[in-house]
């Protein structure tokens, strides 16, 4: 894939109403197709995983809840010595 005359950059992030018609683009294509019209360009691109999906795939089971901020600061500091 190479840039063309008449590709503009974003100049802005996509916003809720843009999420239509990103879904229809993105359907165009099978994600292996997607992948491939990427490979060897200098892009970062790849599926996102759910939590489910990405457990899987690393044969883990699924995260529990996520700890509220600063939840475990305190045993943090303790255990490097930092309390």
């Amino acid at each position: 894939m190479t840039a063309s005359a008449t590709h503009k950059p974003a100049l802005r992030p996509a916003l809720p109403q843009d999420l239509p018609a990103l879904a229809a683009i993105f359907a165009t294509r099978t994600l292996d197709a997607w992948l491939a019209a990427f490979d060897g360009e200098d892009v970062c691109v790849g599926p996102v995983a759910t939590l489910a999906e990405a457990a899987a795939d690393l044969g883990t089971p699924p995260p529990g809840r996520a700890a509220a901020l600063g939840e475990d600061t305190a045993r943090w500091r303790e255990e490097l010595g930092l309390a």
